[in-house]
C-alpha cells in the first residue's frame, strides 16, 4: 500500500505520484510547511482546532503567463456530479462552468478538463498577466455554486481552497494531460474515490 511522504497530505501525494514526479515534495519547494499551530476556539481550550497552512507557493505571482494543474473537490468528497461517464444535472453545471471561465475570462483558456463524481481536474492556460489564478478558481466555483444553490440552497458545493500544481514543462504538461484524459476510465483507482 502507498504510504503518505511526511509534509503531504492525501490529496497532495495522489497528485504528486500520478503526474510521476521526481519526489513527491517536488511540486509542493517553497510551499509553506510550518508545524500545525492549536488555536482555542469558544468551546475552551479542550477543544482545539488546527490552523490552515497556505496551500499556495510563497512569494509565486499566480497571474503568470502559463499552464496550471487545478483540482477541486466537492465537499466532504460527496458525490455531486453523478458518475465519469454519465454526469448528474449538478455535474452538467460544474462542466457549463468551464465555458464560464473561457467567456468571464478572455485571457484564460481551459486546455484541458474533466468533471468527476466528487472532484474536477482542469489544466489553465493563463495568456496574459491580467487575473490571479485564485480569483479565476474562485469564480468558478462561485457559478457552479450559484447555479446548484437554485434548485438546493441549504448544500454546501465545494471544500475549501483547491490544489493547484504549476506545470513545469512539455512532458510534465503531457503527463498532466494524459492524466486528466483517463481519470475517469480509472475512476476506482482514484485516490479520491469513494462510494
Amino acid at each position: 500500500p502507498y504510504s503518505l511522504p511526511a509534509g503531504l497530505c492525501r490529496g497532495e501525494a495522489c497528485l504528486a505520484r500520478r503526474i510521476s514526479l521526481q519526489s513527491p515534495g517536488e511540486a509542493l519547494q517553497g510551499r509553506r510547511h510550518a508545524p500545525m499551530r492549536q488555536i482555542p476556539y469558544a468551546g475552551g481550550m479542550e477543544n482545539m482546532l488546527p490552523v490552515r497552512k497556505n496551500p499556495r507557493l510563497r512569494e509565486f505571482d499566480y497571474s503568470t503567463p502559463r499552464f496550471y494543474f487545478v483540482t477541486i473537490c466537492t465537499h466532504e468528497k460527496e458525490h455531486l456530479f453523478g458518475e465519469p461517464t454519465s454526469l448528474s444535472a449538478y455535474g452538467k453545471i460544474a462542466q457549463a462552468g468551464f465555458h464560464e471561465i473561457q467567456s468571464h475570462y478572455p485571457n484564460v483558456r481551459v486546455d484541458k478538463a474533466v468533471v468527476m463524481p466528487n472532484h474536477i481536474h482542469m489544466i489553465l492556460y493563463l495568456t496574459e498577466n491580467t487575473h490571479l489564478l485564485p480569483d479565476i478558481i474562485g469564480s468558478y466555483k462561485s457559478f457552479v455554486s450559484r447555479n446548484i444553490h437554485s434548485d438546493d440552497p441549504e448544500r454546501t458545493v465545494w471544500q475549501r481552497s483547491f490544489h493547484d500544481h504549476v506545470i513545469r514543462n512539455r512532458m510534465d504538461y503531457e503527463q498532466i494531460w494524459t492524466y486528466i484524459e483517463n481519470n475517469p476510465l480509472k475512476w476506482k483507482e482514484d485516490c479520491f474515490y469513494t462510494k
